[in-house]
């Protein structure tokens, strides 16, 4: 059956309701429940953190199935969806569902360049019209442009809670700030120097020491530079695993001095015995004409630091 306005009208209404993700996407499963004749039909999403993709609802589809079935970032139909083209599959086809299907309908969840996840829908005979194909794509549309909204929410919350905790700045209000800075320590002729610190592989960390405990890392490394820096000093969390720490006023000389206490008081607790840490330093020069590229050397420096166990690197053209 093809929904009405007045029922899309409805559902995109309370879609604008503040509920939790699952409430949201449930809604949209009842919404395809009664549009489409299909045999099963699944949303999975990517696991936080992770290269797994689970079920997170469905449709005629088995409690083993659901709890079972995963699928990774190295699996042929997860490639395929990287390429943010929907797939469409008559049998024979590469891909195995829970039941034997004539028609397959696979779109991927995406916004940019970033899989959420997917989302499927298939008929035990028979083949789905031109009209029920254009409507899937549309309900797949709504479903990415929701998990989205989540997740931006999610990261928005996130930053918040870590401004609001610690004044510690996220990329874009750390970056209006730096250059400011940067302007008024040129216009007085003023020394300013920049350090880069990078948790070296994060990724392989969280897979390690697990997520919460990789947020307890993160919340060391504030604490002590919140407790350490001046108040003129620019503290910002440029990346997930990325400080940047702006220092006006401040040589080459006197920024390792400060770094290499900062380090130590660092890495003196038990939380960072799995980690190393990277340190870039820039100083102010004539070949710099922004704070990102200031980012950018300090970044290739941390790297080069974390690649030597730690040791304090300055950025060298």
């Amino acid at each position: 059956m093809t929904p009405t306005l007045d029922q899309m009208e409805n559902l995109l209404r309370n879609l604008q309701n503040k509920q939790p993700l699952e409430e949201s996407l449930s809604k949209i499963v009842r919404e395809m429940d009664t549009t489409f004749d299909f045999q099963s039909m699944g949303i999975f999403l990517k696991v936080p953190d992770s290269e797994i993709f689970r079920l997170k609802i469905g449709r005629n589809i088995s409690h083993t199935f659901s709890k079972t079935t995963i699928y990774t970032t190295g699996d042929q139909m997860i490639s395929d969806l990287s390429k943010f083209t929907p797939l469409e599959i008559i049998p024979p086809g590469v891909y195995i569902m829970e039941h034997d299907y004539s028609h397959l309908l696979i779109d991927p969840l995406f916004y940019s360049d970033v899989l959420f996840g997917f989302v499927f829908i298939d008929r035990e005979e028979g083949l789905f019209g031109e009209e029920a194909i254009r409507r899937f794509h549309t309900f797949s549309s709504l479903i990415s442009l929701i998990v989205n909204i989540y997740h931006q929410k999610a990261e928005i919350d996130s930053h918040r809670d870590l401004i609001e905790r610690t004044r510690v700045y996220n990329y874009k209000p750390f970056i209006s700030r730096a250059e400011l800075m940067l302007s008024l320590m040129r216009r007085y002729q003023r020394d300013l120097t920049v350090c880069v610190l990078k948790i070296d592989n994060y990724e392989n960390l969280q897979r390690l020491v697990g997520k919460n405990k990789t947020g307890d890392i993160v919340q060391h490394i504030v604490n002590v530079l919140q407790h350490s820096m001046r108040g003129s000093d620019l503290v910002g969390r440029i990346y997930k695993d990325m400080f940047a720490i702006l220092m006006p006023e401040t040589t080459v000389k006197n920024c390792h001095a400060l770094v290499e206490r900062l380090q130590l008081q660092i890495l003196n607790n038990k939380l960072m015995s799995n980690s190393i840490l990277g340190w870039g330093i820039v100083q102010d020069s004539e070949e710099i004409t922004s704070i990102s590229q200031f980012i950018h050397m300090g970044e290739k420096a941390a790297f080069e630091s974390a690649r030597n166990n730690g040791i304090i690197t300055d950025y060298h053209a």
